[in-house]
């Protein structure tokens, strides 16, 4: 491997600790949520609320890859206790009202499609180049975190809206959060 090939994945992976330490960070403690390593957590209201980010396994030379998990679980103010993230909370863990997925639910269509020309796996963020790490940033991430993920989230803090979102999704593989919540909650 030549040296600028391990300079561009050393640069990768500190692009990575670089988006999760400067920007992340900062914006979801901007939102009020919690840290413990790779993930960040919440209670709104009735809603637990988990965002996790996951760097990719597989190393294809310059690239690295990453992609974000969201988990929202149902409060339903049970007595039986349990702790997540060392914390106590009162939590009933029902799987079958719990919603995860990843980012692209909560874009619009034309923000997915976006990020789906961009990215081709339109699930992962994927550097390729190091001369592509602030358009990542700021054109990609940043911008599907503040303008549609967080502020959507916000919205979804009360059991009526979170048990119609679990139901829709259960009814068609390709819900979109963002479109459901906009069209009936604003």
């Amino acid at each position: 491997m030549l040296d600028r090939e391990k300079i561009a994945i050393l640069e990768s992976k500190r692009f990575y600790t670089y988006v999760i330490k400067e920007h992340l960070n900062p914006l979801f403690k901007s939102y009020n949520y919690k840290r413990k390593g790779n993930t960040w957590y919440k209670v709104n209201d009735d809603v637990y609320i988990q965002l996790k980010i996951r760097k990719s396994i597989h190393n294809l030379g310059r690239e690295i890859a990453f992609k974000f998990s969201i988990k929202m679980i149902l409060n339903k103010n049970i007595e039986n206790t349990v702790e997540i993230h060392g914390e106590k909370m009162n939590w009933e863990w029902d799987f079958q009202n719990t919603y995860g997925n990843d980012v692209n639910p909560f874009l619009t269509k034309d923000r997915y499609d976006i990020k789906r020309k961009k990215f081709g796996w339109s699930d992962w963020y994927v550097i390729f180049r190091e001369n592509k790490f602030d358009e990542l940033l700021y054109e990609h991430i940043l911008i599907d975190f503040k303008d549609y993920l967080l502020p959507l989230l916000e919205k979804i803090n009360n059991e009526d809206l979170f048990l119609k979102i679990v139901n829709e999704k259960h009814k068609s593989l390709h819900f979109n959060i963002n479109e459901f919540v906009s069209k009936n909650y604003r």
